[in-house]
């Protein structure tokens, strides 16, 4: 409640590419919530499917949901574009082909009004598209990393800070005064374009809390989502995200502080990205080439702080990001049997044209 005793509105902001498989059911999941006084920023970027159709459709019934209309850029984009006709004091992101729990928004409020926080984020599940199961996300929610004091701010967290939650804007609510004040908005990229909007909401706010509850499912193994389409205008996008990251962090005097929980998350950026593009053996090349030229020099994280290295949340990850650095791509390749698909593609080539000289040279 505000002074005047009536419910505070909370915006939501979700960009809207394409997204007419699961867009209706994402909506009403939203229609569902106890917490009535929001308004639905529906952002097309320039979908060519019936995407817009559908939001008109919901709009003429429901005058809490808008539909703004965009040409094509990116989800960054779309999320800046929402947040300029956000007419809410709170602000959270949603993705449309995902599942708001009923009690999201009555919840994260709810949390922030209590705790007087700025920040809020919360635990989440993923549905499997293509297998109909729901997964816990335990790295959505890494309670090992909070602090002993709750609400907390990255004073008491510095070193992993951008470990405690998965790096997302849809598991998270915010006063919007935070990325008003502060000037936070969303990299406008093809895919990451929320690392920088939701690490900036977490270094800059006073008080964070975490709501201890599922609330959002994440819908994944979509194949029509950016992560499973990446190729390339995507591939380096999470080498931009840290890269603009460290700048953002930089320019706002706070790199020093939060230094090891960065240079964690630029290190699992980078070699995520570049697990995702193992099977696109030109692109794997170029980026892996990069990264070890000059790639991890330029994010500052050439060597990682020795913290950094005790408290990496993936093993196996920062073993990769150590290879990546000591190892040629062969060597690399041979040890993650990257590219031998492709070598015997090659081979099974070369044996075809063996028989074919043999057969001319017969004649």
């Amino acid at each position: 409640m505000n002074k005047t005793g009536k419910a505070e509105l909370i915006t939501i902001v979700t960009p809207v590419y394409n997204g007419e498989a699961f867009l209706a059911e994402f909506i009403n999941s939203v229609l569902t919530n106890t917490y009535e006084n929001w308004e639905l920023l529906l952002v097309d970027d320039g979908s060519t499917d019936r995407s817009a159709e559908i939001i008109k459709e919901f709009a003429e019934k429901e005058p809490r949901i808008k539909y703004i209309e965009s040409k094509h850029h990116n989800a960054g984009y779309s999320r800046n574009l929402g947040m300029e006709h956000a007419g809410g004091e709170y602000i959270c992101f949603l993705d449309c082909d995902d599942i708001v729990d009923k009690a999201y928004l009555e919840e994260m409020h709810k949390a922030l009004v209590d705790n007087d926080a700025n920040l809020a984020f919360c635990k989440s599940n993923a549905y499997l598209q293509d297998t109909g199961e729901y997964k816990n996300l335990d790295w959505s929610f890494r309670k090992r990393f909070f602090p002993e004091q709750i609400p907390f701010s990255r004073k008491q967290c510095p070193d992993n800070l951008f470990q405690t939650n998965l790096i997302a804007a849809w598991n998270k609510m915010a006063r919007i005064s935070l990325l008003r004040d502060n000037h936070i908005q969303a990299q406008s990229i093809a895919s990451a374009n929320d690392v920088v909007l939701t690490c900036l909401m977490m270094a800059c706010a006073k008080k964070i809390v975490p709501v201890d509850k599922v609330l959002y499912t994440q819908r994944r193994n979509n194949r029509k989502s950016i992560t499973a389409n990446l190729g390339n205008t995507t591939y380096r996008c999470g080498y931009m995200a840290s890269e603009r990251l460290h700048a953002e962090l930089k320019n706002r005097n706070l790199l020093e502080e939060v230094r090891v929980s960065y240079q964690k998350l630029a290190a699992h950026n980078c070699i995520w990205y570049l697990e995702k593009v193992e099977n696109n053996c030109e692109l794997f090349r170029e980026q892996y080439v990069f990264l070890r030229n000059e790639g991890f020099r330029n994010l500052d994280i050439d060597e990682l702080d020795e913290k950094s290295e005790k408290g990496f949340l993936d093993k196996k990850e920062l073993q990769k990001y150590h290879d990546v650095k000591n190892l040629t791509i062969e060597e690399f390749s041979e040890k993650y049997e990257i590219i031998m698909p492709v070598k015997k593609s090659l081979k099974k080539q070369e044996g075809f044209w063996q028989k074919i000289f043999s057969l001319v040279g017969r004649k």
